[in-house]
């Protein structure tokens, strides 16, 4: 294939990131040209970085100020991701779907032409994962499913605890010994190892040991006291761990403290409808929530409840909705029902306004069901309706993460002319001067060593056309011909001598034709 210098050649395999565009149909500008292991992607202007790898985002008059130029696949879920969980470094992340299967992911030792989980977690019963999350030290990793059981994992993928049934027949909750129904959320208290929190359809808040799972600490019952008890729908800790929020079914969000002083909510903020999901502000100072049922997304100050800062409407019931590292934007992720030919999106709001700043189109009958914008890389994972985890990034605002992974499926190996193989990590790829073939990266040799390649003289060919054709081109010509080792032309026309001498010599290589004239001389 010719090298089309609008190409830049990278290597980094069939997975690749599919580009951005600016309508719900196939991205228009995934254009790739393939030649067996090597792929070129378009590019503008003279240079290009080797990070920025992948189709380009679509032309806009002034750049984004968020991580959303590229995009890097990863998945092997078939089902739709219902969770996203990432730590502290982001390069690891677990995402579980709706085939009750956890799969966990390693961007440091991942390539981009070879994107695998390093584990695959399976849970004992074929429910939907409504969340997971992992400890401060990333020792342990719970999941909470449509089982009222909760199940902790250690990072190998071996089941290390595991929370008991509780009885469905007894009343009072609080002689149960865990959960009677589905557990809808979960999360452990912010910089402790073993504390975890729970809430469930059952009507409860309960909190747990993950060294004595066979019964909890504590427990609250959704409602108020002696009346009937409210599904639980969503739960978050407040940034110091100290108290919950949980939303039940009576369409209020609740604070509740751990310590156990009181078995009121602390605080009670009514909601327009029922809550599906809740995230906290970095400062801690403001909630948001998203109905269940309606289209509705509230930000609230918790030191001002009487009504929320804005209220906005969403396309979509989907449940994901996350904060910016900074607390200045929230991200809304849009649903999109199987059978739609749309895809969903992510809006970027701002959190003083309310307003619309940005937005991310998927392609089509993809929705967006997980989000969490990572504070350390500022990039944005993105868990979707067709079981791959996006992660949204900028050459320029992110960092490490997704563009490890990239840089992994790039072998480096300097130019051979110098007998030097080494690794070699370049800043830019010129398709004048520089080229990828089969993943190793050959830069040409300088300018000037070519330039002074170019005016010497190319030596004599051993066979073939010009051989025996006297092409005085030998810089030591004239000694040859002193010697006699260059025989001389026998027609005055040079280019008569090279087509005779040069058909003899391609009978002789394959014949064995040998020229009686040359006997006698």
């Amino acid at each position: 294939m010719e090298q089309n210098n609008n190409f830049v050649p990278v290597s980094f395999g069939k997975n690749g990131a599919s580009g951005l565009t600016n309508d719900n149909t196939k991205p228009k500008n995934a254009l790739f040209r393939e030649n067996r292991d090597e792929i070129c992607v378009p590019y503008e202007g003279t240079k290009r970085i080797l990070k920025e790898i992948g189709p380009m985002p679509p032309k806009r008059a002034t750049p984004p100020p968020f991580p959303v130029t590229q995009e890097f696949q990863v998945g092997q879920n078939e089902k739709p991701i219902t969770s996203l969980k990432v730590n502290d470094t982001g390069f690891k992340f677990y995402t579980g779907g709706e085939n009750s299967t956890i799969f966990y992911f390693d961007l440091s030792s991942m390539k981009a032409n070879g994107v695998r989980c390093q584990i695959r977690i399976e849970l004992d019963e074929n429910y939907s994962i409504s969340d997971i999350d992992t400890n401060v030290d990333q020792t342990l990793i719970a999941a909470a499913s449509g089982s009222p059981i909760i199940r902790i994992f250690d990072p190998k993928g071996l089941k290390k605890y595991e929370s008991r049934r509780g009885d469905m027949y007894i009343y009072d909750t609080t002689h149960t010994y865990g959960h009677t129904a589905a557990v809808t959320g979960l999360q452990f208290r912010p910089g402790s190892t073993d504390e975890l929190a729970t809430c469930s359809q059952d009507g409860t808040l309960r909190f747990w040991k993950v060294d004595h799972m066979e019964e909890q600490v504590m427990i609250y019952r959704l409602g108020k006291q002696g009346g009937i008890r409210f599904p639980g729908y969503a739960m978050r800790w407040t940034n110091d761990g100290n108290a919950v929020f949980v939303s039940s079914n009576d369409q209020t969000l609740s604070l509740y403290d751990n310590s156990g002083n009181s078995r009121q909510a602390s605080m009670q903020i009514p909601l327009p409808n029922v809550c599906g999901s809740i995230a906290i502000s970095p400062d801690g100072n403001h909630v948001c929530t998203r109905e269940l049922t309606n289209k509705g997304v509230q930000l609230w100050d918790i030191r001002n409840i009487n009504e929320p800062l804005w209220n906005i409407l969403s396309d979509s019931r989907g449940q994901s909705i996350c904060f910016s590292p900074n607390g200045e934007n929230l991200l809304v992720g849009e649903s999109v029902l199987k059978t739609s030919k749309k895809g969903g999106s992510i809006k970027i709001v701002s959190t003083l306004s309310g307003d619309l700043k940005d937005e991310v189109l998927m392609p089509s009958n993809v929705g967006v069901n997980a989000l969490q914008w990572h504070e350390s890389t500022n990039q944005i994972y993105a868990g979707c309706s067709d079981g791959i985890c996006r992660i949204l990034f900028d050459k320029d605002l992110s960092k490490k993460g997704a563009l490890r992974a990239l840089e992994n499926g790039v072998v480096f190996k300097k130019d051979t002319d110098d007998a030097v193989i080494g690794a070699l990590i370049p800043k830019f790829v010129d398709p004048e001067t520089e080229r990828v073939i089969h993943g190793f990266w050959f830069p040409f040799a300088p300018v000037e060593k070519r330039e002074k390649r170019a005016k010497q003289l190319p030596v004599a060919p051993l066979w073939g056309e010009g051989f025996k054709g006297r092409i005085a081109t030998h810089p030591l010509q004239k000694e040859l011909e002193e010697l006699g080792a260059v025989d001389k032309p026998e027609d005055d026309d040079i280019v008569e001598s090279l087509k005779k001498h040069a058909d003899k010599d391609k009978i002789g290589y394959f014949t064995k034709y040998r020229d009686p004239n040359d006997d006698q001389n």
